[in-house]
């Protein structure tokens, strides 16, 4: 019987190789990271567009996305700014019906305002992604 307990990390060998046989020496660098930009950091590699602006809080997450995004692709497209926590969820909602993967960050308190909005992403069965902090 096979593990599976490790398939992931045999999986991961494969398509990246693995180091230990390959003598590939380590070139990361080590960050120290908040929670919010490290899920902004990844979100950055893995979705195509982000409703940045949610509220005045965020603007280090939507920050971070943008730099990432830069830095990965080469350029900032898929971020686009709104005004409040409303454009930046209607912002992800639009890309979303357009066939992008997207995200948006907001926070809890702000999400009795955007009810309406989550209610229409939900009856549509959109495919986005929203990372709601809560403080």
């Amino acid at each position: 019987m096979p593990n599976l307990a490790k398939s992931a990390l045999r999986l991961l060998r494969q398509l990246l190789g693995n180091p230990a046989q390959g003598h590939a020496e380590d070139t990361g660098t080590l960050l120290t990271l908040d929670g919010h930009s490290a899920v902004a950091m990844l979100e950055a590699g893995i979705s195509n567009a982000a409703g940045l602006g949610a509220s005045a809080r965020a603007a280090g997450t939507d920050l971070v996305w943008r730099v990432e995004r830069q830095r990965r692709i080469g350029e900032d497209f898929g971020s686009h700014p709104a005004n409040g926590t409303r454009g930046a969820l209607a912002t992800a909602i639009g890309q979303s019906l357009a066939g992008t993967r997207a995200t948006a960050f907001i926070y809890a308190n702000d999400l009795a305002a955007v009810q309406d909005l989550l209610a229409s992403a939900r009856g549509r069965h959109l495919p986005l992604v929203l990372h709601v902090s809560n403080q």
